[in-house]
């Protein structure tokens, strides 16, 4: 057995063990079963992932593994278990690189820097900031790089430096003025919203109505 799939073999029995009669199921409808249990029941929306993780696997279906294991990470990160949700974005991270999926790329490394920053790892969070700058220097990604400029803005509107937040931020304008025809229109909406929510912030309340308009038709146009 590979070393990475006996991880996830042993992965499995720590975070859910399966029960004996419980037979397989297809790892596609497990993962939606997980979305919907998500928030009311994170624990069976886990078991679900984790299940699916290991139905994708089975088939050879890299990139349906890789948001399992997002998901994963993500589930894992809001019950607060923060050594597990690092595994699982380690896994996320290799999947990402091997298929080349930059933007899944940065999230992970994105969400691992996160997890290193709340457990105060100074040396891991300058360890992995410096793959994201790296990846964001290598890549012409218009998607990879919004999702990574997303960051530093967040970061710099944290720190109060909300002019900086607002560069960061416009360095995307660009690419969101494309998205028309893009599988990731809802980077419209969320550019949107990230504005929105800064100059609500910084006090600059006509740029926070003018971004609140933008917001909510943009959610009206993606919800149909």
């Amino acid at each position: 057995m590979k070393k990475d799939a006996l991880l996830l073999v042993l992965f499995c029995f720590l975070v859910m063990p399966l029960k004996a009669q419980e037979k397989p199921t297809d790892p596609n409808t497990l993962y939606k079963y997980g979305l919907q249990y998500y928030y009311q029941t994170p624990n069976k929306a886990l078991k679900c992932f984790v299940d699916a993780c290991i139905g994708f696997r089975e088939i050879g279906d890299k990139e349906s593994e890789l948001d399992a294991w997002i998901q994963i990470g993500s589930l894992k990160l809001e019950l607060n278990d923060n050594q597990d949700a690092l595994f699982a974005y380690r896994q996320a991270e290799s999947i990402a690189d091997s298929l080349q999926n930059t933007g899944k790329l940065m999230e992970s490394l994105i969400s691992q820097y996160t997890i290193y920053e709340k457990l105060g790892d100074a040396q891991a969070m300058q360890s992995t900031k410096r793959k994201m700058d790296s990846l964001s220097q290598t890549t012409n990604d218009g998607h990879t790089l919004f999702i990574y400029h997303r960051f530093l803005g967040n970061q710099a509107s944290d720190q109060g430096n909300y002019n900086l937040a607002e560069l960061w931020c416009q360095k995307s304008n660009p690419y969101i003025q494309q998205l028309d025809k893009s599988k990731y229109q809802e980077d419209r909406f969320s550019y949107y919203l990230s504005l929105r929510d800064l100059y609500r912030k910084s006090g600059q309340w006509e740029e926070a109505l003018t971004f609140n308009q933008l917001t909510r038709n943009e959610q009206k146009k993606q919800s149909g």
